[in-house]
């Protein structure tokens, strides 16, 4: 907090500063004046000149009258900005005008993020309860946290009206529609109830926005723990809960609970994340130029400044041929028809997202062009045709009285829409997951389905089951084909190294795979082709090796290591994966390789055992609970020269490692792949060696 030795303010430490290292106590010197007192005009120019001063950043302030009497506490999610907004020549109403003309001085604290201004300035409204944010406020607006956590099962509500039932109160806050916000966003880190606890399972459930007590996700007392944490943030302890967090990660790691570390961990990045969020700004008027149009794209795109040039992109052609692209150019708000381009693409295809990304590499190396603040795509993501099939979906089931199926219940029709795309071929499988044997009007539904652009493949599941399980055992085709293709395409050390999306693909022999409904496949595209081609880099493989893929799926890392290998079998528990495993091997010519049905800690230690089949190297994809104890006794027992792991989940995986690297391997390269964008996780790729001797 600034400080002025005229106005007489002493810093005293608070007794929650350990909470909140920003925060301090305010000892006024001085009696409050019976009546306001006007500021002078050399006074005023004073506080001006002090305000040039004031950060870029959020925070809470302190307006003062002449007696160094706080008389408004606010928030900002730009201190700079909104406290200079009150001394604007602007139209203000009259309770503002006379708040202005009091305001002798203003102090502030600086904060991490928005949330934290929030909060802050609940807390210091309480502590000094300036007269002027009574005045200006309605007591109607003013809201509670309310947490009982002498209830066995607690719950989080809001309250205008505390009440003497031993219950936790937080506040008050002014803002209700940003402290709704902040917890929406909490809730992500904290999960928590926020009606009375009932036992039953919903969609807040399935969302990961309670703690989950009702399906033996969590206990009671693990609840409360979490909502501790919840109630240190509301009341301004954030730097305090970011330490304890980052302690009880260390200290779970050390003890090998590997569980509660990921946890610990994900809500620690999901805390230093919280900056990065918008919880009132959005209502936060800056008058920082007269071109609104431009600081409203600025706002809602998150942007450090205004967008002074901004470049849009299209494609245009005939079925793949006469392929052009085009860029406008607006600079300042306003269209510059002078800088407009257009680009005729070297290659002939229908594949707009490769056709922009040639565009946009060529563009970017004219410098003298000026660079773009902001770059607009006119491409439509394979998103839009998911939204276009489930529009279409629901107006079948609205118009034909097809009912949802209800988890809790077990009645209804519909439970599940899967959609898949073949990022390579554009083809497109559309399969409804049922309660039932047979969907009512099913022709219907065909009918309207096969009309959309790239739909190759209809099909129904049925899955009968009272469970959370998605995908049944039994698959049934209503229209076209059976499976959808794509194609993933090996990239060099070199390709990798330089991070394109795209590689030029033209003299490369692709893996084509056909991809069925209950098969296992990567949903982002460019980034498989990464981890595969690591993966057959870290195998190291010179066309005499034995190799085996554990958890292979559809074989799609088989088929990669196929071509460089001798010989090459698969392991995966899914028949139907199996069935799309050999079918993918005839149909890119590859005889080398043999797949098994079974848990891979069942076929491997007997095929070891009974037939003596050996292993050069072994591959190993497992799902995010790891390998079992078997495989990792059998892989040990078999002494393959190398191990390529392939983990999405870090927790299980250093498991694993542990006890691999006690049993004669060691960790040789580590590598990992953003699979998830916009997530905590990755795709680690690990190459384990045996170590000689």
């Amino acid at each position: 907090m600034s400080e002025d030795s005229n106005l007489a303010v002493t810093r005293v430490k608070s007794t929650r500063e350990e909470n909140h290292p920003s925060s301090a106590k305010l000892t006024i010197k001085g009696v409050k004046s019976a009546e306001a007192k006007i500021v002078d005009s050399e006074t005023r120019a004073k506080l001006l000149v002090k305000l040039k001063t004031l950060p870029a950043a959020p925070g809470v302030y302190f307006h003062k009258d002449l007696d160094g009497n706080v008389i408004y506490v606010g928030k900002a999610a730009v201190l700079k900005n909104r406290v200079r907004q009150y001394f604007h020549n602007t139209n203000k109403d009259p309770k503002t005008e006379a708040l202005v003309r009091e305001i002798a001085d203003t102090d502030w604290v600086v904060v991490d993020t928005e949330m934290d201004a929030l909060f802050l300035e609940s807390e210091m409204i309480k502590r000094y309860k300036p007269k002027w944010n009574i005045l200006l406020r309605d007591d109607k607006n003013v809201n509670y946290v309310r947490i009982d956590m002498k209830s066995e099962v607690p719950f989080v509500g809001f309250t205008r009206t505390p009440q003497d039932d031993k219950a936790d109160y937080i506040g008050p806050f002014y803002s209700k529609v940003p402290l709704e916000k902040a917890l929406r966003i909490l809730r992500k880190v904290f999960p928590y109830y926020d009606k009375p606890y009932d036992g039953k399972k919903t969609l807040n459930t399935d969302l990961g926005l309670t703690p989950g007590i009702e399906v033996g996700k969590s206990s009671p007392q693990e609840y409360k723990k979490n909502l501790r944490k919840l109630k240190l943030y509301l009341q301004g302890g954030r730097h305090k809960l970011l330490k304890d967090l980052e302690k009880q990660m260390n200290q779970a790691a050390r003890a090998e609970r590997f569980e509660e570390a990921a946890e610990a961990r994900s809500q620690l990045f999901a805390l230093r994340e919280l900056q990065k969020k918008i919880v009132f700004s959005d209502r936060e008027f800056l008058d920082i130029s007269s071109d609104q149009a431009l600081l409203e794209l600025q706002r809602i795109l998150d942007l450090s400044s205004p967008p002074r040039r901004i470049e849009g992109y299209d494609i245009s052609h005939q079925s793949g041929t006469n392929v052009v692209g085009s860029m406008v150019v607006f600079v300042n708000g306003v269209s510059d028809r002078a800088e407009y381009r257009k680009f005729k693409l070297r290659r002939q295809q229908n594949n707009d997202f490769a056709n922009l990304h040639e565009v946009l590499e060529r563009r970017l190396k004219h410098d003298e062009w000026g660079r773009p603040d902001l770059i607009l795509l006119d491409y439509e993501m394979p998103v839009c045709d998911g939204r276009q099939v489930l529009e279409m979906i629901l107006s079948y089931m609205k118009q034909y009285h097809v009912s949802p199926y209800m988890e809790s219940t077990g009645t209804g029709i519909v439970r599940h829409v899967l959609i898949r795309k073949g990022f390579a071929t554009g083809e497109i499988m559309v399969c409804v997951i049922i309660n039932a044997d047979k969907l009512p009007f099913e022709e219907k539904l065909t009918q309207l389905l096969c009309t959309i652009k790239g739909i190759t493949s209809i099909s129904i599941n049925i899955n009968k089951e009272k469970t959370n399980v998605i995908m049944g055992r039994k698959c049934r085709l209503l229209w076209g084909n059976d499976t959808i293709s794509d194609v993933i395409y090996p990239r060099t050390p070199e390709e990798i190294a330089q991070n394109h999306d795209r590689c030029d693909h033209e003299n490369k022999q692709g893996i084509v795979f056909a991809i069925s409904p209950l098969s296992f496949y990567q949903v982002n595209p460019i980034q498989t082709e990464k981890l595969y081609s690591i993966a057959l880099e870290y195998a190291g493989l010179t066309g005499t090796e034995t190799v085996w893929d554990l958890y292979c799926g559809i074989g799609t890392i088989s088929l990669f290591m196929a071509r460089q290998a001798k010989h090459v079998y698969g392991v995966e528990i899914v028949d139907q994966a199996i069935t799309d495993a050999r079918k993918n091997a005839a149909r890119n010519g590859i005889q080398n390789v043999d797949f098994y049905v079974g848990k891979a800690e069942e076929v491997l230690p007997n095929l070891y055992e009974t037939k003596g089949i050996h292993a050069d190297v072994i591959c190993i994809d497992p799902p995010r609970k790891g390998c079992d104890q078997a495989c990792l006794e059998t892989i040990v027992k078999m002494t393959p020269g190398r191990v390529v792991y392939v983990s999405c989940d870090s927790a299980t995986l250093a498991r694993d490692l542990k006890y691999l690297c006690e049993n004669g391997y060691e960790v040789k390269r580590v590598r990992m792949v953003d699979m998830f964008a916009q997530t905590v996780h990755v795709e680690t790729i690990v190459l384990i060696q045996k170590k000689t001797s």
